[in-house]
């Protein structure tokens, strides 16, 4: 209703992230884990998100890779850290999973 009505997207955070555009369109998002808790990751996202839209990528299609680049990066460093790990560490691994994650150019993507 809300995504809806103010045609906006929701990007909903949590154990399962949940992601909703305004024509209904949802994606759940799983993964992560409580070292993700912590200030900062959030705002993370949200920038993420803001720097994909900016190179044209769709808004919910932004939503869901940012949300999903975040998630595994808090996964990868569990690894090694367990839960001690900072946003800033979560941050610092945004590159090498989102251009794993795409062989193109952001901006060329279809």
């Amino acid at each position: 209703l809300l995504t809806r009505d103010h045609g906006v997207f929701v990007l909903l955070k949590g154990p399962e992230d949940i992601v909703v555009s305004p024509n209904g369109t949802k994606k759940i998002i799983r993964g992560g884990n409580a070292g993700l808790t912590k200030g900062g990751t959030g705002d993370a996202i949200a920038g993420l998100i803001a720097g994909l839209i900016a190179q044209k990528m769709d808004p919910f299609d932004a939503c869901v890779c940012a949300t999903t680049v975040i998630k595994e990066a808090g996964e990868k460093l569990y690894k090694t850290k367990g839960y001690a790990y900072t946003t800033r560490e979560v941050i610092g691994l945004i590159p090498e999973l989102l251009f794993g994650r795409y062989s193109l150019p952001l901006g060329e993507r279809g």
